[in-house]
């Protein structure tokens, strides 16, 4: 008896051992593999070095290029060069005129690279909402390429976070392009100008979903045409590197053409730093814009920037082509250069001028030695309350032969 009771005794206590085995072998298992385990914070803790050691790389390659061009603008060719001394061609795609885009195959993460050597880390945004997820959350709507509301064809999708609103790229096949409509223009020629605009009443245009703030994400290309007009909550717009476009009327105040209706526009903060064409009158109106950055911008198109009363100063850089009344009754406007890049100004009436009814105080500095062919003749034309023709003058309000950098220094 006294044997079957030891034998049984020992083979509970194999038992419990082999359980207890088991157990700290699952521990252990779960100490190395699980989500906070050993090895896989090894193998994230790899990932960052790996990150980290492509980043301080990359700042020494900029550094680099920015010397090469003796501490003035980081050229293109210059910074593929000093990449190539430090990566293989196979570690990283360059692209971009300017800014420019680097891309590491092993982490798949993207930097944008500055003009003047900053470095920022691009973030890649791409969502895969469906048509059903739009449909069952009334804080997201789809924003097709077609330009229909609730129609999604992997364009862009906004979605609403408190008091902002956030527009993505959705999918990865898309353009990352927001409704468009190809004839919109402030002609009025659309019969309904918000049909894809959700946060807009389709037959008044008055604004029924509120925000205060907008956030453009990477991957999105195009800002649509009446994209955000008439949105008079909104403050603060931040766009992303991506955006290239900004459509016809697309952040105007609609009432600008009315001064008996004329509204307060509360729009005082968007960065157009990556933006190549504004569209017309694509601002109109936004008189709490007191400065705004469009050093960049290729193309501004007639009106953009009509009635923005608050603008003081506007320093042009890259632009080439600027449309009538770009900059028509800007009342504030003291200062502006235009630079030697700029070809053509279309200012066919005098009362079609690009700075028609400004201040007759205006300051223009111009980087051209004399007045470009493609500079309209009533180019200089501003006007005033009364409706009368009057120029600026050389010497008096237009300077000529005037570098950037002669200019800052005014």
């Amino acid at each position: 008896m006294k044997t079957k009771e030891n034998k049984g005794i020992t083979l509970i206590a194999l038992v419990i051992t082999i359980i207890v085995l088991l157990i700290l072998a699952g521990v252990t298992i779960a100490t190395l593999t699980g989500e906070n385990g050993i090895l896989t914070k090894a193998t994230d803790a790899k990932e960052q070095n790996a990150i980290s050691g492509e980043k301080e790389q990359l700042d020494l390659a900029v550094s680099a290029a920015k010397i090469d061009g003796l501490g003035e603008n980081i050229e293109k060719s210059n910074l593929e060069k000093e990449l190539n001394k430090l990566f293989e061609k196979s570690d990283y795609d360059l692209t971009g005129e300017g800014p420019f885009i680097v891309k590491f195959t092993d982490s798949g993460k993207s930097y944008t690279i500055n003009e003047d050597g900053s470095i920022e880390e691009k973030k890649e945004v791409i969502t895969n909402y469906t048509q059903e997820e739009i449909d069952a959350d009334e804080n997201l709507f789809a924003i097709g390429d077609s330009g229909v509301e609730g129609v999604l064809d992997n364009s862009v999708v906004a979605r609403l976070e408190g008091d902002t609103l956030i527009i993505t790229k959705n999918g990865e096949n898309s353009e990352g392009r927001m409704g468009n409509f190809s004839n919109a223009s402030f002609t009025g020629e659309v019969s309904n100008p918000y049909s894809i605009m959700p946060w807009l009443d389709t037959s008044t245009g008055e604004q029924i979903v509120n925000f205060r703030n907008i956030k453009i994400e990477e991957g999105v290309i195009n800002i649509s045409n009446w994209g955000f007009g008439n949105c008079n909550t909104v403050e603060n717009v931040e766009l992303a590197s991506t955006v290239k476009n900004i459509g016809n009327m697309a952040f105007a105040n609609l009432t600008a053409w009315d001064s008996s209706e004329f509204k307060d526009y509360n729009l005082t903060n968007i960065n157009l730093n990556y933006v190549d064409t504004v569209g017309e009158c694509a601002f109109a109106g936004c008189n709490n814009l007191v400065d705004i950055d469009i050093s960049n911008v290729k193309i501004i198109n007639a009106g953009a920037f009509t009635r923005c009363t608050g603008l003081k100063e506007i320093n042009l850089v890259k632009t080439e082509r600027i449309g009538w009344s770009a900059f028509n009754s800007c009342t504030s406007l003291k200062k502006i250069y235009l630079p030697s890049s700029l070809v053509t100004i279309e200012s066919p009436y005098w009362d079609q001028a690009i700075f028609c009814r400004c201040s007759s105080e205006l300051q223009i500095y111009c980087g051209a030695s004399s007045k470009p062919e493609g500079w309209d003749n009533m180019w200089n034309s501003y006007g005033d309350s009364d409706y009368s023709t009057k120029l600026y003058n050389d010497g008096e309000n237009i300077h000529w032969g005037i570098s950037y950098e002669e200019y800052l220094n005014k």
